[in-house]
């Protein structure tokens, strides 16, 4: 992910900036990414909840995966379903995309990204 956008990652979340991780990424799912913090912030705030470390975000077998320390059951439950959102979103620009098999290696594309 651009730096850019990991900077605003790390201005808007104020418990992502504790971590040392990063986006590992492509720029396609900022959005994903951003609106998961936003739901795990808001859940914290509403349920009294510590805010959870983030260990790592990447891409792997074509969609997101979140891992991170010290949460809830109901965290795991936002992450697991941007996880699964993120295998129908481009990974490079954020259209629809679809999870293909790309010389041995699962990725998530447009059809413009494809070409």
């Amino acid at each position: 992910m651009r730096a850019d956008l990991e900077k605003r990652l790390n201005n808007k979340f104020w418990w992502y900036m504790k971590s040392d991780a990063y986006c590992e990424c492509g720029d396609g799912w900022y959005q994903l990414i951003d609106d998961m913090l936003t739901e795990i912030q808001e859940l914290c705030i509403m349920e009294w909840l510590k805010a959870p470390q983030i260990g790592q975000i990447k891409e792997k077998y074509g969609s997101l995966r979140v891992y991170m320390h010290n949460y809830c059951e109901d965290i795991e439950e936002v992450i697991a379903r941007y996880e699964r959102k993120s295998s129908s979103v481009c990974e490079l620009c954020g259209k629809i995309g679809t999870n293909i098999n790309y010389n041995g290696w699962q990725i998530t594309r447009c059809e413009e990204c494809c070409k």
